[in-house]
């Protein structure tokens, strides 16, 4: 299940760039949006299982799943800022 979260991760960590580039969006607020696209892409992916499933109880795990996404995503995040200080 950490390979889930590692590819995850990874993703989330774009799409939440996009975010803060987009909403102009203060890095102190990063882990914050981490967060928040993770449970959204949770929520969403898991919703539609849970509703084709019938089984609501699936939405549970899966927002489990979308927190310790963001935190991968969160040390893909801090990694990727880590080079690009060391960098310059």
């Amino acid at each position: 299940m950490s390979a889930t979260y590692e590819a995850l991760g990874s993703q989330q960590c774009q799409i939440v760039e996009w975010v803060i580039a987009a909403g102009q969006i203060k890095s102190r607020y990063r882990g914050l949006v981490n967060l928040i696209v993770g449970m959204l892409m949770a929520g969403a992916f898991s919703g539609l299982a849970a509703w084709q499933a019938g089984d609501w109880a699936i939405l549970a795990g899966r927002l489990l799943a979308g927190m310790l996404a963001s935190v991968e995503a969160a040390r893909v995040h801090d990694g990727q800022e880590k080079g690009a200080s060391e960098r310059v």
